[in-house]
């Protein structure tokens, strides 16, 4: 069985690390596609004019890039955060 649930991370700089977990309504093979596309974007850094160490900036992206209407009225959850390596936060 397919899913659309995923969890990801990657280094943005030498001292940001950006983690993610997101939830795609639904099962099957149309869930797990647009998890692995939202995923794409994040790890791509494939938003125009998107700071990716801002993650309020990046989640209303993901919003205006992935609507539900045309996603046949799926959609995502998502916790997006930032970590910083020296201060710790």
């Amino acid at each position: 069985q397919l899913g659309g649930d995923m969890f990801g991370y990657h280094w943005l700089d030498r001292t940001h690390l950006a983690l993610y977990l997101l939830d795609v309504s639904g099962h099957g093979v149309s869930s797990s596609l647009l998890a692995v596309s939202a995923g794409n974007v994040l790890s791509g850094r494939s938003l125009a004019d998107t700071d990716f160490k801002d993650p309020g900036q990046v989640v209303a992206r993901l919003n205006d890039v992935f609507q539900m209407e045309r996603q046949d009225g799926r959609y995502f959850t998502i916790w997006y955060g930032v970590f910083h390596k020296t201060s710790r936060t």
